[in-house]
């Protein structure tokens, strides 16, 4: 079948196609970088940028019949964007990029925005795109959220620690000590992975047990 004959995917929602929850699809950044609050905030907020930027220009582009070249196609227009929003955070705000490492240029790799741009944001117009780019940031938003207060929470027993990250540092010149974990732990099991994974769980369990009652 070639990609000019592909019917579009239904578009996302915050719970019944939820790309975490439901789908299981760019949990690694959730588990990894979901330990403080501040940490979630500012890679959620990266990839939503990514993700806007990403649905509207696939949405735009002519679309590409060769299911050869289709999947180099969306890489490049992804790592164009994060690469922009990696040099970005790396300028203003440099402490917050040391703090979440890797995770940033690794929203290239990103299963769920990917799936999305090819089956729906590529095969209709540019609102249905953009509508679907804000649904699909902020279920990955409020999901990655969710689980940084709980983890957060339940470790120190505060929450917004290391709140300054999120403030602007032009030029790179903070040479400050990175803390990935909040500090004065109480409960360490929930920054580990094992943590992590049960947590997740039981918002996967929840949204099960929801989907039932809540309109789609």
């Amino acid at each position: 079948m070639s990609a000019a004959t592909i019917n579009p995917v239904e578009p996302s929602t915050l719970w019944h196609r939820n790309a975490v929850l439901i789908q299981l699809l760019g949990i690694s950044p959730v588990l990894a970088v979901s330990t403080t609050v501040v940490n979630g905030i500012g890679l959620s907020t990266a990839t939503t940028c990514a993700t806007f930027l990403c649905y509207i220009t696939a949405s735009v582009l002519p679309r590409i019949n060769s299911t050869t070249w289709r999947l180099l196609f969306f890489l490049l227009i992804i790592a164009s964007y994060v690469s922009v929003i990696d040099l970005v955070m790396r300028v203003y705000f440099y402490p917050l990029y040391r703090a979440i490492g890797i995770y940033v240029p690794l929203i290239c790799a990103n299963a769920a925005l990917l799936y999305r741009m090819e089956t729906y944001a590529s095969c209709v117009g540019s609102s249905a795109a953009l509508k679907d780019s804000v649904k699909t940031a902020l279920g990955f938003f409020w999901i990655i959220l969710t689980m940084a207060v709980l983890r957060e929470w339940l470790s120190t027993g505060s929450l917004f620690s290391q709140l300054e990250l999120l403030k602007p540092f032009p030029g790179s010149s903070f040479d400050g000590p990175i803390n990935t974990e909040p500090s004065g732990s109480r409960f360490r099991f929930p920054l580990l992975q094992p943590g992590a994974l049960i947590i997740l769980g039981c918002l996967v369990a929840a949204c099960n047990l929801l989907q039932k009652t809540l309109p789609r």
